[in-house]
C-alpha cells in the first residue's frame, strides 16, 4: 500500500469512529430509557448501558455511515 492510500484509510476510519462516537454520545438518554424501562435499580441500568456502549464499540466497524442508527 503506498503511504497516501494508507494514510486516506487512516483518515477514513477516524471520520467513521469519530462519528460513531457522535451517535452513540447523542443516543445515551435514549439507551438509558429504554435499559431503565426492563430494570429498576439504577447502579444495574448503569452497568448494562456500559455493556452496550462496549457492544456498540466493538462493532463499530460494521456500521455504515448514513445508516439508522437507532435501527
Amino acid at each position: 500500500m503506498t503511504p497516501r492510500l494508507d494514510q486516506e484509510n487512516r483518515i477514513g476510519r477516524n471520520l467513521h469512529e469519530q462519528e460513531v462516537v457522535r451517535l452513540l454520545t447523542k443516543h445515551q438518554n435514549l439507551f438509558l430509557s429504554f435499559i431503565r424501562g426492563s430494570v429498576a435499580d439504577l447502579s444495574k441500568t448503569k452497568d448494562l448501558l456500559q455493556e452496550v456502549n462496549i457492544t456498540i464499540w466493538r462493532k463499530s466497524a460494521e456500521f455504515e455511515s448514513g445508516s439508522n442508527f437507532n435501527a
